[in-house]
């Protein structure tokens, strides 16, 4: 048998000095109570839990749910049927003042139930219902959990916004004893910071747990910040028809485990510089924006907005280098369409090597780099000071391969036995350039026209594309009689 007991903490009661009527005064009380028990059993036979917390004092609906109250009124519905009336027998009414007091049996489609209502002002303070039919483990959960979600948003939204102790105030008082307000205050210091000003606290799942004699309902959120997101997660213990708060964890933000929060807020943008902007100069050196721009265009569309991370999360590694402690993060991250492996190493806050792939990232995702003015413009940097005489330069502009096969002696050799006959640079034009995927790789050609002092050379400079970066492997430069003769 279960027996749902409700009662408000403290009563302040207008007693009356009753003279006459006495008589009278029972034969109302009587009529009054019967009309208010079968008023609050037709409310509960409604199925409808604002219909019956319409009946309460404002002091006792403050202190029951709705989710709750509807989860008793289905269980009890369901188990005891349709109400068919009073037991007249047993049931008794006290009139004090301003208070009734009306208990007795109450039948039922599938059983009875013995109920006892105390009113204020005709609003109900205190119910007592019990029946054999009810059983015992009648709350599997509240009705629906959109209240528990607000209130734990509203703990979220107080600690991280300023307001540690409001936050604190709305816990159960047994909980705030064992989390002091210095803990909470701790809390929202260590965090705020990461996360930034929240933007936006969504509640994502919740889940109902029976823990021994405990019963929970555990919330969990994402909270994201100018600076940060993270998952939080608010436990309610249910306390007579109340769920309270009476626990909070706030993950540290997912930067503090790996930088992949805000590479990808940087990728989100489109901009290739606000990504290279979180590469360690070596890093750099090895990237071309036009390249990266390319793959941030095809990664954005085949993959989506980023949403976080995966149950498995992240995993870290360290180790010392020379330059200091290299931090190795991997893990899956979710994004719009789909999931993505992620590889990231570190030097305090800058990247020094990364890898993201996804099989929604297609293979073929780089058709040449949409922008070609950097190559130009190393292209003509590179015949500048190849033509001055400054071969060495020249050299090392190219990719170490080519430099291996054509040493710096040998081109100084060349251009020694050529600039005298072409004389002084005076211009460099260039004409086109021409991307092309070819058996051995992904090549970009560029053609110019070079005036000298005595002839007027056709060069081209070919870029070949691995990884993130193009690197100049070849070059050509004969005056144009010599080309034409040669192309014949």
């Amino acid at each position: 048998m279960k027996t749902v007991l409700i009662v408000l903490g403290t009563i302040f009661l207008v007693l009356a000095v009753l003279v006459g009527g006495f008589v009278a005064l029972l034969f109302w009380a009587h009529s009054s109570g019967s009309d208010k028990q079968e008023a609050f059993f037709e409310a509960v036979g409604s199925g409808d839990a604002a219909n019956v917390r319409e009946l309460f004092h404002p002091d006792l609906a403050k202190e029951i749910d709705e989710p709750v109250l509807a989860a008793w009124m289905k269980a009890f519905n369901e188990n005891l049927g349709k109400c068919e009336g009073l037991s007249k027998a047993s049931f008794s009414t006290e009139a004090d003042g301003n208070m009734l007091s009306t208990s007795g049996t109450v039948n039922f489609e599938k059983g009875k139930a013995a109920s006892e209502l105390v009113f204020v002002d005709d609003k109900i303070v205190k119910f007592k219902v019990e029946s054999e039919q009810l059983p015992d483990d009648w709350f599997q959960g509240p009705a629906e959990t959109g209240l528990y979600r607000q209130r734990g948003q509203k703990v979220l939204e107080l600690l991280l916004g300023g307001k540690p102790a409001e936050a604190h105030a709305m816990f159960h008082e047994k909980a705030q004893e064992i989390s002091p307000l210095t803990a909470f205050e701790a809390l929202a210091e260590s965090m705020s910071p990461a996360i930034g000003d929240v933007t936006s606290i969504e509640a994502k799942s919740d889940e109902y747990e029976v823990k021994g004699s405990r019963q929970l309902l555990h919330v969990l959120y994402t909270v994201t910040g100018e600076n940060d997101a993270t998952e939080a997660m608010v436990t309610f213990e249910f306390d007579g028809m109340k769920g309270h708060p009476v626990a909070l964890e706030l993950a540290p933000p997912p930067s503090a485990a790996g930088p992949q929060v805000k590479f990808f807020k940087a990728v989100a943008t489109g901009d290739p510089a606000k990504v290279m902007a979180l590469f360690h100069p070596k890093l750099k050196d090895q990237i071309d924006a036009p390249v990266l721009a390319v793959w941030i265009k095809a990664f954005n569309k085949s993959m989506g907005d980023y949403e976080g991370l995966t149950e498995e999360g992240l995993t870290t590694e360290t180790k010392e280098a020379d330059a200091g402690t290299l931090v190795r993060t991997l893990g899956v991250v979710t994004f719009e369409k789909g999931p993505a492996m992620i590889m990231f190493v570190t030097l305090g806050e800058a990247i020094v090597e990364w890898q993201v792939q996804s099989d929604l990232l297609p293979d073929d995702w780089f058709q040449g780099p949409g922008d070609t003015n950097p190559y130009r413009k190393q292209g003509t940097d590179m015949f500048y000071a190849l033509l001055k005489g400054d071969a060495a330069k020249a050299h090392g502009m190219f990719h170490e391969s080519y430099r291996e096969e054509f040493p710096l002696a040998k081109l100084q050799e060349q251009m020694a036995s050529v600039l005298p006959q072409w004389g002084k640079v005076k211009m460099i034009k260039v004409e086109d350039d021409q991307y092309a995927q070819t058996d051995t790789g992904q090549f970009l050609r560029i053609d110019y026209t070079i005036t000298c002092e005595n002839a007027v050379l056709d060069a081209a400079v070919l870029y070949q594309f691995v990884g993130l970066k193009g690197h100049m492997v070849e070059f050509k430069a004969a005056p144009e009689s010599e080309s034409e003769a040669a192309s014949e």
